[in-house]
């Protein structure tokens, strides 16, 4: 009996899933380039690179430089645009590319984090979605939601689809950062619909963030799931003033929708198909990067400073503070780890004490005595 429904890429009909029959719904996207031109472009690209190359070595560097075979199939009309994005951060742009030319050349590879785009209105954001992505994994499977939609009672459906994009994310709570964290690694989604029996389906969907935000999320230490590069702003040379930036911005995007109509669309899904292929470095956990480092940083001291604030106001002499109890307070911003480091910084120390006939370890100031627990009180 089939169970339910769902993308099992490259296979049959109907397929058999740890013991259950489900209907396949994954249809192959539009080819955009045939063989026989793939192999036109990259040979031509292997000919440019070793010809480079060959001068490079004879001239000793000073007629050229080494450039990389990378470099040399890469179009212009997606140089332009990793410039825009990625302005002298090329290794910000090629974990970018890499991403993007695993999710549009595997239809079951399952990234488990998300690129998160923060930036400036009208950078591209949605020039991307709606000409590069589109077109290069099929119109029908790329859903465009926001926060609400994706953690709703009934998103489950949405994840049967190759590519989700959030736009304006701003899940600044520990709990909205656990609703999605499961959608962003989990490989397995409930999917329920009115009047249709609910299933459980193994989905094989990406996700990618847009926000026009600085600290679109609640990031805490050691997360795995996220990854932000710098926030992109306009260019310098497009003008101090919103008009004139926004003037430069729909020239730019002018020219570069029109290079793209004029074949540039199709040397791009060829150069991601080979850097799929022999160069894209695939991440098992979101790599590291700056912007997600000042953000992480920035809420640990914003929850330390919070934190003694709240020993101020809330401890009384002759109670005693347990560590996990602080902590559960301020999750996911502190570890047990940061709460140590505070409580310590403010002159408390660790000791066993009884309490209520029950020895137990527990925090206290100067290592006075203890005569009962403090109750977390929620701020």
């Amino acid at each position: 009996m089939v169970v339910g429904y769902a993308h099992f890429p490259n296979q049959g009909v109907y397929v058999r899933e740890a013991g259950a029959v489900y209907y396949n719904i994954w249809r192959h996207a539009a080819e955009m380039f045939s063989g026989d031109e793939y192999y036109d472009v990259v040979m031509a690209g292997y000919d440019k690179y070793f010809a480079n190359h060959d001068l490079w070595v004879k001239s000793e560097g000073k007629l050229t430089n080494d450039v990389d075979l990378r470099d040399v199939l890469k179009p212009k009309v997606w140089l332009a645009m990793e410039k825009l994005w990625f302005p002298n951060k090329p290794e910000e742009a090629d974990i970018f590319t890499d991403w993007l030319s695993l999710v549009v050349t595997f239809p079951d590879y399952r990234t488990r984090w998300t690129p998160v785009l923060r930036s400036v209105h009208g950078i591209g954001k949605g020039s991307l979605v709606q000409e590069v992505l589109r077109p290069l994994l099929g119109a029908h499977t790329v859903k465009e939601v926001d926060y609400k939609r994706t953690v709703g009672a009934f998103s489950g459906e949405l994840f049967l689809n190759r590519l989700i994009v959030m736009n304006e994310v701003e899940a600044t709570s520990p709990e909205q950062y656990n609703r999605l964290k499961t959608i962003v690694s989990d490989d397995y989604h409930f999917v329920e619909r009115k009047g249709e029996q609910p299933f459980d389906a193994k989905m094989p969907f990406a996700t990618l963030m847009f926000s026009n935000k600085e600290k679109p999320l609640s990031i805490p230490k050691g997360d795995r799931r996220y990854w932000l590069p710098d926030f992109i702003k306009y260019p310098e040379l497009w003008g101090e003033t919103d008009a004139e930036q926004q003037a430069k911005a729909a020239e730019f995007f002018g020219y570069w929708r029109t290079a793209l109509a004029e074949g540039g669309l199709k040397e791009l899904a060829i150069f991601l198909r080979w850097l799929a292929l022999n160069r894209a470095e695939m991440h098992d956990t979101a790599p590291a990067s700056e912007g997600k480092d000042d953000i992480v940083s920035n809420r640990t001291e914003d929850a330390s400073d919070k934190l003694v604030i709240y020993l101020q106001a809330k401890w009384h002499k002759g109670e005693g503070l347990k560590v996990s109890d602080l902590q559960s307070l301020f999750s996911p911003s502190l570890s047990d780890a940061d709460v140590q480091r505070v409580l310590v910084d403010q002159g408390y120390v660790p000791s066993r004490h009884t309490i209520a006939g029950k020895q137990m370890r527990c925090w206290t100031k100067d290592g006075e005595a203890v005569d009962e627990l403090h109750k977390p009180q929620h701020r």
